[in-house]
């Protein structure tokens, strides 16, 4: 009598190993060489650390076993499913320290580019208005200046006030 061989591995019309598992046909049916990290005479089982598959993605992650799979816990500094990605520093402007301007990061450092009418390392102060004699508005010959009484102590400077005063006025 004469025997028709059948290949196993092709007489189905699924793969009969799983998870690309590699099918060996025999004589009496076929036998599965499973991936790394499965188990099972179809390789139906998966083995979620074995071998630590954090490790292959990076070199210092540790796997954990979560029931049928698993998670990577990576060190500090490194993110990422597999640990994969470095994670950048902050940069300086990332706490956004200009309070009323744009920020430029200059190495480790960052300065401030303030808008309109404020001013300070962090765009924090106000700029005072203009004194009224700034834009010279004295007509006719008048002489008016602008006296400014600054108070200097220990640790601070402070303006006492600015007062605009006519000559003529208050000549002593």
């Amino acid at each position: 009598m004469c025997e028709i061989e059948i290949d196993a591995c092709i007489a189905s019309s699924e793969p009969p190993c799983a998870n690309n598992g590699q099918c060996i046909d025999l004589r009496q049916g076929y036998r599965c060489v499973c991936q790394t990290g499965f188990t099972g005479t179809q390789c139906e089982n998966d083995i979620p650390c074995t071998p630590d598959p954090c490790v292959n993605a990076c070199i210092s992650g540790t796997c954990i076993n979560v029931g049928d799979t698993y998670t990577c816990n990576c060190p500090q500094g490194i993110t990422g499913q597999f640990c994969e990605s470095t994670v950048a520093p902050p940069l300086p402007c990332d706490t956004n320290p200009c309070l009323n301007g744009d920020c430029q990061n200059v190495g480790d450092t960052f300065f401030c580019i303030c808008n309109d009418g404020f001013t300070g390392q962090n765009c924090e102060s106000t700029v005072p208005p203009p004194l009224p004699c700034d834009s010279n508005p004295c007509i006719n010959g008048d002489a008016w200046m602008t006296q400014t009484l600054i108070s200097v102590s220990a640790m601070t400077v402070s303006l006492a006030r600015i007062v605009r005063v006519h000559p003529a006025v208050h000549a002593v």
